[in-house]
């Protein structure tokens, strides 16, 4: 048995990380700005509902991620669209999301909303080079914690680990939370592709 969640997280949601890296292909879509506009209003109708509902618990998991306001991104993913186009995401389609009903569901959720920080830097130059957004205007959803992302990186394994520790009986609610995550966006760049 692994010591680390983070091991299992990577070792058994890696197929399906895998595949919606495929479904999703952000290089593709971030070479025009309507494919850009419609991958971030993709991605908006994912963020909004999941974040909605981290949040909806937030004093449970503020106990571990103090900081977890500052990591939501549906707000930057508003305002990046507002760039984009006048009339925002007031009436952009939700996906339908399962509810996140413990810690570890929150946890298993939070393990692919902020691993998917660290790809989106990469994303961010794409976006800057091949369509002049930046992270102060239209790109801040991609840029996410900007310098600070190692940093923000950190805390949440800390936060992870200390919590999976703590409940060693959670370990594989967590693990089906992250995979039931990937495969919310997966359905969802299906049903709006």
């Amino acid at each position: 048995m692994d010591s680390s969640i983070l091991q299992r997280l990577k070792r058994e949601t890696q197929a399906c990380h895998a595949d919606l890296e495929r479904r999703v292909d952000v290089l593709n879509r971030v070479q025009t700005v309507a494919g850009y506009r419609r991958l971030l209003q993709t991605f908006y109708g994912v963020y909004c509902p999941l974040e909605a509902e981290i949040l909806r618990s937030k004093s449970e998991i503020a106990q571990w991620l103090p900081d977890i306001e500052d990591r939501m991104r549906t707000g930057s993913l508003r305002r990046d669209l507002n760039v984009l186009d006048s009339s925002g995401s007031e009436d952009l389609p939700l996906a339908p999301t399962s509810p996140l009903r413990s810690l570890a569901d929150q946890f298993g959720c939070l393990y692919v909303l902020e691993g998917s920080t660290l790809g989106g830097q990469f994303i961010a130059r794409d976006v800057r080079a091949n369509l002049n957004y930046t992270p102060e205007n239209g790109c801040a959803f991609f840029a996410s914690y900007g310098a600070n992302i190692g940093t923000m990186w950190r805390k949440f394994r800390e936060a992870i680990e200390a919590y999976a520790a703590s409940q060693p009986d959670r370990h594989d609610t967590i693990i089906h939370s992250a995979v039931a995550t990937f495969q919310t966006f997966g359905d969802w760049i299906d049903h709006t592709s």
